[in-house]
């Protein structure tokens, strides 16, 4: 010690008041990779759901192909080709909704979930699907009815070389409108098995639009590839168009959600660092347990049931539920608080930030 340096003086009092509490939590969050104030990374595109459960739906569209298409006989019309056309919607719409439904599951490494809301979306997809081939009967049936009326259609025609100018347009019409009819449930599975009302109505609202837009692609797509040859280039287009279909209802459903969102949680740190997990249920729960909502795993320090998060009116708290290592805002130990947006929130090692819609702090 320097000489004329009065000595440091440790009293009872200082050791057991809440500033020095407060200041060996701040300590100890900050050991974890807490830093208020700074930004959180950017999402990778590949944990955005408009990605991931846009390439979901292509991939469930062009597996579903993969198992119809090979009933198909569009030359002879052979009974295989009647079943396999009345089974095409529905075989489909199920594997698009198998895939959306189990997306959010698998890339949140929550197989149990991911299994869940993959077999209810396979289920609702499919109920979907037959739905949209009743739809796509009536609607085609009745526009041929009004082309041959009206002299745009002429059957003969048809058979030779397709349907043209106006003709071609009420046909891509029809099937925007039956493939909106198999989109209003392959994006249903998710919000079923969370018993989420609003992800299922985010996931009718999304599927509906993108399967009505996805449809728009499907014959143009095959006028492109087949040209005048309408018996040429089928199967290709075929794939072609309900990968599309696919494509536009999965990103549609993570679009739609994407401005439907109140509030969310970004993982700044954590083995998902980047992704974001809107808060749809009340409560939310944060743990170890593949039962929570958002899912913690690779963290010892980190309960089965964690933490919640409660929506109060139009405000959002968060509640520690009895955990050994804490839940910490902003660095401060908390059992029950108010978030605020921006906030920072650990956990054992991983940490999120809050956000939430101007609109909801200016209804406060």
């Amino acid at each position: 010690m320097a000489e004329g340096t009065e000595p440091i003086k440790i009293t009872s009092s200082d050791l057991t008041s809440q500033r020095v509490e407060e200041f060996v939590a701040q300590q100890q969050a900050g050991r974890q990779g807490m830093a208020v104030g700074a930004l959180p990374p950017p999402t990778p595109f590949w944990l955005s759901p408009i990605f991931y459960l846009g390439l979901a739906g292509a991939l469930g569209a062009l597996s579903g192909w993969g198992i119809i298409e090979p009933f198909f006989d569009d030359g002879e019309r052979t009974a295989g080709h009647l079943v396999a056309a009345m089974l095409f919607f529905p075989t489909i719409g199920g594997l698009i909704g198998l895939f959306i439904g189990a997306a959010e599951g698998i890339v949140s490494r929550n197989l149990a979930k991911g299994a869940l809301g993959g077999v209810i979306g396979l289920g609702v997809g499919f109920a979907g699907g037959f739905l949209s081939a009743i739809v796509a009967g009536f609607v085609y049936g009745l526009i041929h009815i009004i082309g041959a009326i009206s002299g745009l259609i002429n059957p003969h025609e048809v058979q030779r070389v397709g349907l043209r100018g106006t003709a071609f347009l009420l046909q891509v019409m029809a099937r925007s409108m039956a493939w909106a009819a198999a989109g209003v449930t392959v994006g249903l599975g998710q919000g079923i098995a969370m018993k989420s009302s609003k992800m299922v109505w985010t996931g009718l609202l999304g599927g509906t639009l993108g399967g009505a837009i996805g449809g728009l692609f499907f014959d143009p797509v095959n006028r492109i590839l087949a040209g005048p040859m309408l018996d040429k280039y089928v199967e290709p287009s075929r794939a072609i168009g309900v990968m599309c279909v696919g494509l536009m209802a999965g990103m549609f459903v993570g679009l739609v959600e994407h401005f439907a969102k109140e509030a969310w949680l970004l993982m700044a740190a954590g083995p998902l660092a980047g992704k974001q997990f809107v808060l749809y249920k009340n409560p939310t729960t944060l743990g170890s347990s593949p039962k929570c909502d958002v899912y913690l795993f690779k963290d010892p320090e980190i309960e089965p049931r964690h933490a919640q998060i409660h929506k109060v009116g139009v405000h959002y708290e968060l509640e520690d539920c009895g955990s050994a290592a804490g839940v910490y805002v902003n660095n401060i130990p908390i059992k029950r608080q108010r978030l605020q947006d921006g906030d920072r929130i650990v956990l054992g090692k991983t940490v999120f930030q809050y956000s939430e819609r101007a609109k909801e702090k200016a209804g406060a």
